[in-house]
């Protein structure tokens, strides 16, 4: 027994050095008289560098012009309409696709709302686990919608998460027209927002979990598990989503762009 765990955490140290470029961290936890080797998954860090344009925008200050000379930095594809401007990249061989949208008011033009979306179709790769989806929403929220009267919180949950549903779809079905691939992995958080509110539509009282630091749990009926998290802010009139799917949620609460979501 004493040789078996000698060997295994040899092996362990060998993976560690081979793959020293991989997040894949290990903690030891004792379980009974043996030792078990736990993985922490820690949010990729493709995924954090791939939405720097995202959080580089800024709601209410960043202009259509600074935003537009933002992503025509990166190598992205660019596609815009007159009120929204997108970038969309994809890398074929790892099977990830990711894109960066900001729309704006017509008027001010600065920016009201933004959108981030990475997207993995092999999430696990030797140690690594990637999230499989990973979207991030910000918009100023039209005060009639925060304002009204509701019959009580749960309520007034759901109806700011449609809002934030439709606002999205308008938005992407602006770009849809200029990237069908945009278009194509721009489903998945419609897809996500619609489970959720089916199942409220069911059980209104849950609404509660999506303002939770917890989440609120779901199940993709192609991805699998996954947690969404909605943010009201009253004062500033901002709401922020961040919706998660694949093995990363089982560390939701360990992973630094939830904790400062």
């Amino acid at each position: 027994m004493r040789r078996n765990q000698i060997l295994s955490a040899l092996l362990l140290v060998v993976c560690a050095v081979v793959f020293s470029g991989c997040e894949a961290i290990y903690q030891v936890s004792s379980e009974g008289s043996e030792k078990a080797f736990r993985p922490i998954h820690k949010t990729p860090s493709e995924s954090n560098e791939l939405s720097i344009p995202f959080y580089a925008t800024k709601l209410g200050e960043s202009t259509s012009a600074q935003v537009l000379e933002s992503y025509m930095n990166t190598s992205d594809t660019l596609s815009q309409s007159e009120s929204v401007i997108g970038i969309y990249g994809s890398d074929k061989k790892q099977k990830k696709a990711w894109f960066n949208i900001a729309a704006f008011n017509e008027e001010s033009l600065t920016s009201t709302r933004k959108y981030f979306l990475s997207s993995y179709d092999r999430p696990t790769e030797w140690f690594v686990k990637k999230e499989k989806l990973r979207f991030e929403a910000e918009i100023v929220m039209d005060r009639a919608v925060l304002d009204e009267a509701y019959a009580n919180a749960d309520a007034k949950t759901i109806a700011v998460l449609k809002k934030v549903r439709a606002l999205y779809n308008a938005d992407i079905q602006q770009l849809t027209k200029y990237s069908r691939d945009m278009g194509n992995i721009g489903m998945l958080p419609n897809q996500s927002m619609n489970i959720v509110l089916t199942t409220l539509s069911q059980n209104s009282s849950q609404a509660g979990k999506l303002l939770d630091f917890e989440g609120f749990d779901f199940d993709h009926p192609t991805l699998n598990e996954g947690k969404i998290r909605l943010k009201i802010d009253d004062e500033s009139g901002i709401v922020k989503l961040k919706i998660k799917i694949g093995s990363v949620i089982d560390t939701w609460d360990e992973q630094e762009d939830v904790k400062a979501f």
